[in-house]
């Protein structure tokens, strides 16, 4: 069982400075307290040679608090030969605190208790990112250019205090507790240009990043340090066949680097022999995509790439048969690789009705080293289809009432070590818009045929772990939102930094 009380809160504000300065200003706020959650687990160990099992039962307590948010700032200068300036900035701010109490009994194959064991877990997280930029664009004959910079600093401090609390007073174990400091400096330049021809346009880019990375375990001595220059070059061909279609060639360079929470060397525990442990010596992601694609008419587009990842991020399930322990570490993949064909559309059937279609057909393949079967490397591979199905039908003339109708479908995937069988997800609901759009209710039904819980399996060597994940999908909501301020403003979404994706947590999978 599973309790919260969340609260967000968005603000934009916009300034115009002159005819050709604006500022922007907004920021986000969520605090989602007193998340508290009732645990049991049972556990059965069956050993060679027996024919009944023993085991062991966890009851844990689990309370979360959370307080994240933002503020960014954005200024933008337009000259009157068309130039663009643009200075901007912004702060990223987490804090998470997970309290864990745990009492476990062992049992044999009678039944009867063999002994118990309790210990308390506190972790706290507090994360900080400044991040400030400027960019210019101009032209230069025919071409149109832009250059700019970015500084990012993290600053992340995690602090875990483990008690046994076995006896009559908790003791604190200092093997088990850790103050993790977490330094980040990322400087980047970039340039681009684009040109455009009668039939022919090419963009062409490159940004330079120089990072800096201090991990500093200060209970344990453990420090990590890396110090890399990195080169993203992207370019784009594209060619007008005919007024109706348009084919484009393109490669990009990227980069995904490690989520705060899993580069912290804890572990948080579902029971006594089953736990999530992160790994400070994860290395970034570096990312090759190449593609070909087909625009007919703006409303089929086809595409088709090749997606080629190094020490891709994951989590892999690793089993300890000796200990009988299963342990979900933050690991790199040796390499991910997937060829993909997706082909997308969006219509109008009739006057009243959305449709927009999606597929995807693709190969994918990855490898990753097998810690508990003797350090090999273990590689897997799957094909599979992705289909997706949305509709928006306007049921009144004013188009204030609507109904949505969405179906996916996917065939089996791979999530790291991770096989998941195929899933089939639809929802459905209804929108009403009141009050000239300054509130919006909406009526939703999720996850109709109770489609998306599915099982993942990791099978391979020795190895053999199941998971099935069973979130509460299948529900029934109602919302109402209502705008306060000036809500006919264009600019009323608050745009998230790309920084606080990695204060977020590591996803197992979809």
């Amino acid at each position: 069982m599973n309790e919260s009380d969340a609260h967000s809160l968005n603000t934009v504000i916009d300034f115009s400075l002159s005819s050709k300065s604006y500022l922007s200003v907004s920021g986000n706020i969520n605090v989602n307290n007193n998340q508290d959650g009732d645990a049991f687990t049972r556990t059965l160990i069956l050993q060679d040679g027996d024919t009944d099992f023993s085991g062991l039962e966890t009851n844990g307590l689990n309370e979360r608090d959370a307080t994240t948010g933002f503020v960014n700032a954005d200024y933008n200068y337009y000259a009157d030969n068309g130039n663009v300036l643009r200075l901007y900035g912004n702060h990223v701010f987490t804090n998470k605190d997970n309290y864990q109490d745990v009492f476990t009994r062992f049992f044999d194959t009678q039944n009867n208790t063999t002994g118990s064991n309790s210990f308390l877990s506190d972790i706290d997280l507090d994360v900080a990112i400044y991040t400030a930029g400027i960019d210019y664009q101009f032209a230069l004959g025919e071409y149109q250019l832009s250059t700019g910079a970015k500084y990012n600093q993290i600053d992340s401090q995690t602090v875990q205090d483990f008690f046994d609390s076995n006896g009559t007073s908790p003791i604190i174990v200092p093997a088990n507790s850790d103050n993790y400091a977490y330094d980040e400096k990322i400087i980047a330049f970039y340039g681009q240009m684009e040109r455009n021809w009668e039939k022919w346009f090419l963009t062409a880019g490159l940004r330079a990043e120089q990072t800096d990375i201090t991990g500093d375990s200060r209970s344990l001595g453990i420090v990590n340090t890396q110090n890399y220059l990195s080169w993203f070059p992207t370019a784009s061909l594209g060619h007008s066949l005919d007024e109706s279609n348009t084919l484009t060639l393109s490669y990009k360079r990227s980069i995904e680097r490690p989520r705060y929470e899993s580069l912290n060397p804890y572990r948080i525990f579902v029971n006594e022999t089953n736990f999530n442990s992160g790994n400070p010596n994860l290395m970034p992601s570096f990312n090759n995509k190449y593609s070909v694609a087909w625009n007919h008419n703006d409303t089929w587009f086809f595409d088709a790439y090749y997606l080629y990842s190094k020490d891709l991020l994951s989590i892999l399930p690793f089993q300890d048969n000796n200990a009988n322990s299963l342990n979900f570490q933050n690991a790199n993949l040796n390499y991910e690789l997937q060829y993909s064909l997706d082909i997308e559309t969006f219509q109008y059937p009739t006057d009243s009705w959305l449709l927009a279609l999606s597929a995807s057909f693709f190969y994918l393949e990855n490898e990753f080293v097998a810690v508990q079967s003797g350090g090999v490397d273990q590689k897997q591979d799957v094909t599979g289809v992705y289909l997706s199905s949305f509709s928006r039908f306007s049921l009144s003339e004013d188009r204030t009432w609507s109904l949505d109708a969405e179906l996916n479908y996917v065939s089996d995937i791979l999530f790291g070590s991770f096989r998941m069988q195929n899933m089939i997800v639809s929802n459905f609901a209804i929108n009403k818009s009141l009050w000239n759009r300054r509130a919006n209710l909406r009526i939703a039904y999720n996850d109709v045929f109770r489609g998306q819980n599915r099982l993942m399996e990791s099978i391979y060597g020795n190895q053999d772990v199941g998971v099935t994940y069973l979130p509460e999908t299948n529900t029934f909501s109602v919302a109402f939102t209502y705008n306060f301020g000036n809500y006919g403003l264009r600019n009323n979404e608050v745009e998230e930094p790309e920084e606080k994706e990695r204060t977020k947590q590591q996803s197992l999978g979809l």
